[in-house]
């Protein structure tokens, strides 16, 4: 948060951000359009907690880009994945780039 405190929960920090891009919205600075896609980039993200991170999922040798998931550590496991392997690659998004 502003004063560099964690953020109380995930929820918090995702009703914080979309409620600012709200209020832009209605100023005619953004467009719903960004607000949705702004929205689809938060749920692939840690921000906002950190218990999470993100797990690079590889169904099968030599998948490249692996599946980028934003899990809790433990369950980034290829037998709880049901794929051949995974990597914990830590915090962040999971952009294009995040699992090559």
């Amino acid at each position: 948060m502003r004063d560099g405190t964690p953020w109380p929960s995930r929820f918090a920090y995702l009703r914080c951000v979309r409620g600012e891009h709200r209020k832009r919205v209605r100023l005619g600075a953004s467009s719903r359009a960004a607000t949705r896609a702004l929205t689809r980039r938060l749920r692939l993200s840690t921000c906002g907690s950190a218990d999470l991170t993100r797990c690079c999922v590889y169904a099968r040798a030599g998948a490249i880009p692996g599946d980028c998931r934003v899990l809790h550590p433990a369950r980034c496991a290829a037998d709880r994945q049901r794929a051949l392997s995974v990597l914990d690659v830590g915090p962040g998004t999971c952009g294009a780039d995040a699992c090559n």
